[in-house]
């Protein structure tokens, strides 16, 4: 007996297809099920690891700013010059401290974004600060522990600057002699702190997700939202949960060690869990819509057109997924094969697409290397020009005091005068287009040189320089425009001596080479300084008349800053638009003009 098999009867493409696609909703459903929940445990981690890593880091910020200012109150606080003033009787000497004293202080608030004011004051009532008010600093005076050696934070104090009432936090730090056998303190020094810069700056305390205050030690809001901060302190005894605006928070308290500051971290309760039901369910949802069009699409485009094409699809994703050599490659399709007329339309125009994107890509390539070699031309030739930029009227003057020093026959001091200027022009003629700090250095000493003698005892000279820099290397030229600057419209046109200070430093947090020239001439008035400020920040191109631009030589504000804009020029052209002058003034009162530059001991082509 036989058993006749039923024979089997291929089903449709399309009922293949329903069966197929039905298999695959099933099981993507289970999968996605499954998925759904390991996401979710993973997901709930990651966030709540966020979250204690947000106030981590603001914690690693608190712990390094008390530090800095640890350090900088004794910095100041044992400080020769501080020291000096703060025990002077004689007037006449505290007149001249004072005056020092105070560029220390404006000095190293400017060196740090989050010091709202830094002042010294004595037991003797010696004073002086940077812009806040006398009354207060002598209020904490009285209220800084005396059997306290190190760093000590007050509570909350409104500082009144500019008539400005300022939340601020103030470290303050006895000052003892430098004499050991005295072990009484002499003074202290407070520095007042912007919160939100001590608190890192960078780091919101009000998220959708997590809000943060910071308290001081008598529970006093330093940072935060005031609204917030008042349920904080309506909160039940003994509660870790808050309610503000109709919603309970859970917080958690995080104490500052050596401060008694407290953050307090403000969590919405089930906002991570609704966070993440709102992440998964989009993703699902997208998902599964996504999966709907593509079934759709699968359902109605099946054909054997798609076999007919894959030898297209085969190249197109050779060079989708980076081939170049795929570029080389031609469709060649079995004219049996063909389905369609569209099949072979599509093949011949990928074909020449192909050819026309091959002749393109060497036009491009011819292209970009003259268009680069044409920049680099034109970059080189710039700066030659830039850098031979010398002051005519300062060749004048000083062949004017040679002549008049002839006329005196001060012999000596004609050797002196020529020798300095030679070495001034060999060095701006000499081809290398980077050099030391210490060459560039000798050849603005041998410019004040010249200047000192022509002004006889208008001014004081003093270099600030660390040993570290001196081998830096940086651009020809380019400290010596700024002297110039200072002497010729700040200290020349003074009544009374002023003062010139040449700095540099190495700034190794950021590998920065710092240089300034600091001037107690007639400043820039605020008007003025706008227009400079706008004039180097702007993007800079080489004006059409190039040689007219440059070489103005008249006493109005265009040739006052023809060597900031020189100097600016090259600057950008060496290292880029986000390197430029800095330069800050005070009308009649001061002039400080800065140069950051990438610090190098040799330059990197």
């Amino acid at each position: 007996m036989k058993i006749q098999l039923k024979k089997f009867t291929p089903l449709p493409l399309r009922r293949q297809m329903m069966v197929l696609l039905m298999i695959m909703a099933v099981t993507m459903a289970g999968i996605m099920a499954f998925s759904m929940f390991s996401y979710y445990k993973l997901q709930y981690q990651s966030l709540k690891t966020n979250q204690d890593e947000k106030v981590n880091q603001v914690l690693h910020e608190v712990e390094y700013n008390y530090t800095y200012f640890s350090k900088l109150t004794t910095s100041l606080a044992y400080n020769e010059l501080v020291q000096s003033y703060l025990v002077e009787k004689n007037q006449e000497s505290k007149f001249d401290y004072v005056q020092r004293v105070s560029n220390l202080l404006i000095n190293t608030q400017n060196q740090e974004p989050s010091i709202i004011d830094i002042a010294v004051i004595g037991d003797n009532g010696n004073f002086s600060n940077v812009a806040g008010d006398s009354s207060i600093t002598s209020r904490l005076l009285k209220e800084l522990p005396r059997d306290q050696h190190d760093v000590f934070f007050f509570d909350r104090q409104n500082y009144f600057i500019h008539s400005l009432n300022t939340v601020c936090i103030v470290a303050g730090r006895l000052i003892y002699p430098l004499d050991l056998s005295n072990a009484t303190p002499c003074g202290a020094v407070f520095i007042a702190i912007d919160p939100s810069r001590f608190l890192g700056g960078s780091y919101s305390l009000d998220s959708t997700d997590q809000k943060m205050i910071f308290l001081d030690q008598s529970q006093n809001l330093l940072l935060g939202d005031e609204e917030i901060y008042q349920a904080y302190l309506n909160k039940r005894s003994g509660d870790s949960v808050i309610t503000y605006s109709n919603t309970e928070y859970t917080y958690e308290s995080h104490g500052i060690p050596d401060t008694g500051y407290e953050l307090i971290s403000i969590i919405p309760k089930g906002a991570l869990f609704q966070k993440l039901i709102k992440t998964v369910g989009s993703q699902y949802f997208i998902t599964l819509v996504i999966f709907i069009i593509v079934c759709t699409f699968l359902i109605y485009f099946i054909s054997r057109f798609f076999n007919t094409i894959a030898e297209l699809t085969g190249i197109m994703n050779k060079i989708t997924s980076g081939n170049r050599r795929a570029l080389k490659e031609r469709i060649h399709l079995d004219e049996k094969s063909y389905v369609c007329l569209e099949a072979q339309t599509i093949g011949n125009a990928f074909n020449q697409m192909l050819d026309e994107v091959d002749t393109l890509n060497r036009d491009i390539f011819n292209t970009c290397t003259k268009m680069y070699e044409t920049e680099i031309y034109a970059k080189k030739t710039e700066l030659a020009f830039l850098r031979s930029q010398i002051n005519p009227h300062f060749l004048y003057n000083t062949l004017a005091l040679i002549c008049g020093m002839s006329t005196e026959g001060r012999s000596d001091d004609i050797i002196n005068i020529s020798q300095a200027l030679a070495q001034i022009l060999r060095y701006s003629i000499k081809g290398n287009e980077f050099v030391t700090f210490r060459e560039e250095l000798e050849i603005v000493k041998s410019y004040l040189m010249i200047q000192s003698t022509r002004f006889e005892g208008r001014f004081t000279i003093e270099y600030s320089i660390s040993d570290e820099i001196m081998d830096a290397c940086i651009p020809k030229m380019i400290l010596q425009p700024l002297v110039e600057n200072s002497i010729v419209h700040g200290l020349e046109k003074l009544l009374e001596p002023g003062h010139l200070q040449i700095g540099g430093m190495h700034d190794s947090s950021n590998d920065t080479l710092i240089i300034w020239v600091y001037d107690t001439g007639e400043g820039i008035s605020v008007q003025r300084l706008s227009q400079i400020r706008e004039s180097l920040n702007r993007p800079k191109t080489m004006p059409s008349s190039m040689e007219e631009s440059l070489f103005v030589d008249s006493p109005g504000e265009e040739s006052e800053s023809l060597g900031l804009l020189n100097v600016n020029s090259r600057i950008r052209l060496y290292y880029g638009e986000p390197y430029h002058l800095i330069i800050e003034s005070k009308e009649h009162i001061e002039t400080n003009i800065q140069i950051r530059i990438p610090f190098q001991l040799q330059r990197k082509e």
